[in-house]
């Protein structure tokens, strides 16, 4: 992979063209989309003795600090960066207690896809027109790729200096996100949408770490319990729904709770009560275990 991996691999001709606008790419190396999507997959299912972490390292080095972002650029062209996450945090994993400074460099990498996923998966060539650019300019990733690229744009003014302050942003949703909610933790946060879903994402990264749970029309509010595992929703129909967060299994779906849309949603301090609030000029409280009011 690390071989085949080159600026530009398939020889794009423009740098502002999005991937729906590329014809299907006739030569394109099928082996090489192979790994670039799986390679993550099959080291973390790799020995972890210190025999094969010394042959995997010089490679894993290799592709940190040269080939990183011609590898995106691929994972775009197959509409694959989703996975990059996940083959990033199996490399952190394998390398940790054996090369920490280069387990380090994949959560940089790692940093870098989490806040510019979403111009990568549209357009391939944006990994070089805007989300490198736009690094902050003390992040390991600029620093180290940009030297290597001297067409890079110049960032004159209102880069950050560090991605402490950039914001996280996950993508899933097909509509407007209506309500989000914060586990007790801050580690994960669920949310609501009008695309008739509720999601869970982990703050940090963006990144979706459930299938959706589905409503039968809009969602409009969220909540979830004080111990996290419970989320209540409320939709445009009057619906209110209460999911186990783990498994996304709907544990009572109260149709009919309101006779308008639920507006806003709330559970007790020790999580045996919800309250509704809805457009019906009515609150409810329900027991969270019976449904009952």
């Amino acid at each position: 992979m690390c071989n085949t991996l080159t600026f530009n691999t398939y020889g794009i001709s423009s740098s502002h063209v999005l991937n729906s606008k590329i014809p299907q790419l006739e030569d394109e190396d099928h082996t090489l989309v192979y790994a670039c999507h799986y390679w993550g997959e099959h080291l973390k299912h790799a020995t972890r003795d210190d025999s094969f972490r010394a042959q995997a390292q010089p490679l894993l080095r290799t592709f940190f600090h040269q080939k990183a972002l011609f590898w995106l650029e691929i994972l775009s062209l197959a509409k694959a960066v989703s996975s990059a996450k996940k083959s990033l945090g199996a490399a952190r994993e394998f390398l940790e207690g054996y090369d920490n400074d280069l387990a380090v460099f994949a959560v940089y990498v790692l940093e870098f896809v989490t806040h510019f996923e979403y111009p990568i998966a549209m357009a391939a060539r944006h990994v070089y027109v805007s989300a490198l650019p736009f690094s902050p300019s003390n992040s390991r990733i600029f620093q180290v790729y940009a030297p290597r690229l001297p067409n890079l744009f110049s960032v004159t003014s209102g880069r950050r200096e560090d991605w402490s302050d950039a914001p996280v942003t996950g993508n899933g949703h097909d509509d407007e996100v209506r309500s989000v909610s914060f586990f007790q933790d801050g580690s994960r946060l669920a949310s609501a949408s009008w695309d008739h879903t509720v999601r869970i994402w982990d703050s940090k990264t963006g990144e979706a770490i459930s299938p959706p749970f589905k409503h039968d029309s809009s969602v409009w509010s969220i909540a979830v319990s004080p111990d996290g595992k419970l989320i209540a929703s409320g939709d445009l129909d009057g619906a209110l729904s209460i999911w186990d967060s783990e498994t996304g299994t709907r544990k009572l779906n109260l149709t009919g709770a309101h006779k308008r849309v639920i507006e806003s949603v709330a559970f007790s301090p020790d999580g045996s009560r919800i309250v509704t609030g809805s457009r019906d000029k009515t609150a409810k409280v329900w027991n969270t275990t019976s449904g009952e009011l």
